[in-house]
Order: C-alpha cells, then structure tokens, then sequence
C-alpha cells in the first residue's frame, strides 16, 4: 500500500478518510443490493411467454434458491482467508464473483449458466456480509462507528431500490452490463482504501499499522489508541491459547472454541435467539415480497390504480425509509418494544393478504389496502425483526466466539433462505395452492416466534458486554 507515516496527519484530526474508506466499502453493499433486488422484476420476466430465456416455475425457485446456497458456503470461506489475506482483500475477493456472475448473465445461452452466475452472486454476498461490517468496525472511530454501519445498510436498500426501478425498464442483458459497470468501479475504488489497523497489527506490521491509524484518523499522535487495539488483540490469542491449551486432541483451538459455542449455555442461548430471527426473515413473508414482490404486486390486481413496476420502487423506499427510522429508534425504544411491534405488525399485514388472496371476490375492493399491507410487512421487518438481529448478533456472542458464532448463523440463514425460496413458488405454482397458504403461514410464524422471541431474548440496550453475557 505504501503509506508514509505523517504524509496525511494533521494534529487536529480529521474523519474524512474514514468516512471515505466506510463509504468505499459500502458500494459493495450496494451492489449486492442491486443482485438481490434484481429478483424480483426479473422473476417476471424470465417466466413471460416472450422471454427469450424462458424458465418454468421449478427452475425459476431453482435459481432463487442458489443464491442462497453461496451465500451458505460463503461464511466458511471467509473464515479462511480474513485472517490470512486481510479485511481489504478479502472484500475486493468478495466482489469478483459478484462481477463475473454479472457477465454470465449478460451472455448467458442458457438456465445452467443463469444458476452459475446467481451462485456466484450468493457467494459475493455471504463475504460482503461478513466481512465489510467486520472492516468497517475496524476503521471506524467509535464516533463514525454506528453511522457507518447504518450507511452499510442503506447502501444494501438503495442498491435494491436501483433493481426495482431500473430492472422492469431494461432488458436482462442490459441490466447485468450496468451491474457489472458498478461492480467494477467498487473493485477500482475500494482497491486505493487502505487496509484495516487491526490486520496489519495481528500481522506484527506495526509502522504500517501506525501509519494507516494517522491516516484515517487525520492525526499525528495515535500511541494511545495502537496501544489499545495492541492490548485487544493480545488479550483475543490469550484466549484462544487458553482455549486449545487442554485440548489434546487433534481439533486443537478451534474444536474447543466449537465446544464451547455449542455447549456453554450463553453462546448456545445466543444461536438460538439469532436463529429465531432468521426463521421469521425466510418464513415470515419478507423474503417472499423482496424475492418475489413484482409477482405478487401483479397478482393483487392493482393495476387499474398502480403498476406493479411503481409499487416495486415505492416497496424500495419504504426499505430505506424503515432503515433510517430505525437507527433513530433503536436506542431509545430498546430491542424488545421493536422486536414486539414489528412481529404483531407483521404477522397483522400477513394474515390481511392472506385473506384477500383466499377471498379474491369479497376483497376485489380492498385491492390497495392490501398492497399497503405488503408495504408494512416490509416496513415492520425492518424497523425491527431484521434490524434487532444485525444488532444481537454483535451483543450476543463472547468475543473468544463471535466469529464461530457469526459464521454458523450466517449458513443458517442461507439454508433457510434456499428452503424458504423454493417452497415458496413450489406451493404457489407447481402445487397451485396460490399465494393464500403461504401468507397464513407467514402470519403464524411471525406471532408464534415473536413471543418466543420476547420470552427468551434478554433486552440490551445500555448494557455492557458483560452484564448481556450474564442475562444469558
């Protein structure tokens, strides 16, 4: 990289290069939010009678569900190489098959090269998810900390509302040129942020470490805080030492740190609680309107008042919308008042759509009310089932485990994200039951796990680590 220690330090200090590197990473995010709303116009269009690349229903749920199968096998692989290539590498590997699956889209003869390149995609998206959170809160001063991680999140909304309003307005082919324009620029941009203190000082880098530190904090005197981030890091090997130290076997520090986060009661309470959050996201209706909306925007029958292309990109505000209210809210609401709002809410909005497809003819006059209700689905989740456990995830776990703990989550929720998305067009299509059956279940779902939700999970607003570890 070649940073010259004092070359951008100034005594006062600035925050523009962590804003800058934060706000670099974050088009990751956004352009992973671009691939996954790419689902929902392009559903439609890949199962039209004119579609040049016309899919059946099975394939279609086919090649929903392989993006989630990446991002499954994504947490494994990061877990290899964060620690080895560092946080920046890492993120600009991320990126490649996000890219490459773009040109195979955009040149794609047939359904196997479309399942390759979604693949690719979940892939890009499972290392974006673990590790631009994991680089930002590296970077980041505890000042810029907490809105750089909301800017990771309304890059991701923002990226999906690009999808929603662009993608019924272009072609497919087009479509994955413009993704793959957008991918490159991340890859050219990001590749000039530099990388993250905490890597090059767990690679006894140190002059690197100290001269990055003095770049991205805009200051001259950064002892006391390398001083710090030293201390962290050798209280982290002390406890993987003393977590392999006994082992004697040939798992060594890694199967005790297994041992432990699955049968200590604490980490085990946590996966528990993180893994509830993740069943209401696949089986409680919000995946089903991300992956599926301009479907079932047009199944409503709206179309005298709103063309389901207009509500896909309203249903993309109100993501980003819910997102921002949401990082205002959290802190002074707590986690428990939100996870209990957003769960009746959106078990509510379920059970209305519900209704309306099982009753087409009683609820022909309550067509927009239940596209309002698809839009407070969207909006409940966000303001609190989906959010709260972004949040959790980073209370829940004990140091010595979170990255275990994250890494086991994170396939949980890619396999539920590949059986939610199947069954989903399989009970809808193949099954001809429609969308009636799937959203009484969603309703379901969402009521039964949110109590569960509220008995078992300890609230942790102004807590420390310590004192949530203890209500475990």
């Amino acid at each position: 990289m070649g940073v010259e220690r004092g070359k951008y330090a100034s005594p006062e200090g600035s925050k523009s290069w962590e804003y800058l590197a934060s706000g670099a990473c974050s088009v990751l995010m956004f352009c992973v939010g671009s691939s996954i709303g790419w689902n929902s116009p392009s559903s439609v269009k890949l199962t039209a009678e004119d579609s040049p690349r016309r899919m059946s229903s099975a394939e279609l749920s086919s090649l929903m569900s392989l993006i989630a199968i990446g991002q499954m096998l994504a947490p494994p692989l990061n877990s290899l190489i964060v620690d080895r290539i560092g946080r920046k590498n890492t993120i600009l590997i991320g990126g490649l098959p996000l890219a490459f699956g773009w040109c195979l889209i955009a040149m794609a003869e047939g359904v196997p090269v479309l399942y390759v390149a979604r693949f690719l995609a979940g892939l890009s998206q499972g290392i974006a998810y673990c590790a631009c959170y994991m680089y930002v809160g590296e970077v980041a001063s505890t000042e810029v900390r907490g809105v750089a991680n909301v800017l990771l999140m309304l890059m991701l909304n923002l990226g999906m509302l690009l999808a929603f309003g662009l993608g019924p307005l272009m072609s497919i082919v087009s479509n994955a040129w413009l993704n793959l324009a957008l991918s490159a620029a991340f890859l050219g941009g990001f590749s000039l942020v530099p990388e993250s203190p905490y890597y090059l000082l767990m690679r006894d880098r140190h002059e690197e470490a100290e001269a990055v530190l003095e770049k991205i904090r805009g200051r001259s005197d950064v002892t006391e805080e390398l001083e710090q981030i030293e201390h962290s890091l050798r209280s982290l090997r002390k406890q993987k030492e003393s977590g392999g130290g006994n082992d004697g076997g040939s798992g060594g520090g890694s199967g005790k740190l297994c041992g432990l986060l699955l049968l200590d009661r604490p980490s085990l309470k946590a996966i528990w609680i993180i893994g509830l959050f993740s069943v209401t996201h696949h089986f409680g209706g919000y995946m089903a309107v991300i992956m599926y909306g301009q479907r079932i925007f047009r199944d409503l029958g709206i179309g005298s008042i709103l063309s389901d292309h207009s509500a896909s990109v309203i249903n993309g505000l109100v993501q980003l919308v819910s997102v921002a209210l949401t990082s205002l809210l959290v802190e002074r609401w707590g986690r428990k008042p939100l996870i209990a709002l957003s769960g009746l809410l959106s078990g509510s909005c379920n059970l209305f759509v519900a209704a309306y497809f099982c009753f087409p003819e009683a609820f022909a006059a309550y067509s927009l009310l239940a596209l309002l209700a698809l839009l407070l689905l969207v909006f409940a989740f966000n303001c609190g089932l989906l959010v709260v456990q972004g949040i959790l995830i980073s209370e829940l776990f004990a140091p010595e485990v979170k990255a275990l703990g994250v890494c086991l989550v994170t396939m949980n929720g890619g396999l539920l994200f590949t059986l939610g998305t199947k069954l989903y067009l399989t009970v809808v299509d193949t099954w001809h039951y429609g969308h009636s059956p799937p959203f009484f279940c969603f309703a379901i779902v969402c009521w039964a796990v949110t109590g569960l939700l509220l008995w078992i999970t300890p609230e942790t607003k102004g807590k420390s680590l310590l004192e949530i570890q203890k209500s475990l």
